[in-house]
């Protein structure tokens, strides 16, 4: 994509920034539940660490740290999409 100088390309295409926008928050959410991970696993606490990050994240968005703004497009389309990250284990129960 070529950008002139004083030119927005992604007003051109909102799509592509949404996109954009979503991805940035996935990864967001994902370096959280990494970076939690990583410090159970550290400190060998008798927690899961996605668990944990989970409670680190509701503690950021509580405390206002970090704004709902930041994350809920990306949150949204988990969610919206969380039945279908169910569908492998949900094969696996039904053959067992």
């Amino acid at each position: 994509m070529i950008c002139i100088a004083g030119t927005n390309p992604f007003r051109s295409n909102p799509m592509i920034a949404q996109i954009l926008l979503m991805s940035v928050q996935i990864g967001a959410l994902w370096a959280v539940g990494f970076l939690c991970n990583r410090f159970v696993a550290t400190w060998h606490l008798p927690v899961p660490g996605f668990v944990f990050g989970m409670a680190t994240l509701y503690a950021l968005l509580a405390l206002k740290i970090v704004r709902v703004a930041w994350v809920d497009a990306g949150g949204s389309l988990l969610v919206r999409h969380l039945g279908f990250f169910f569908i492998p284990i949900d094969k696996i129960a039904l053959r067992a």
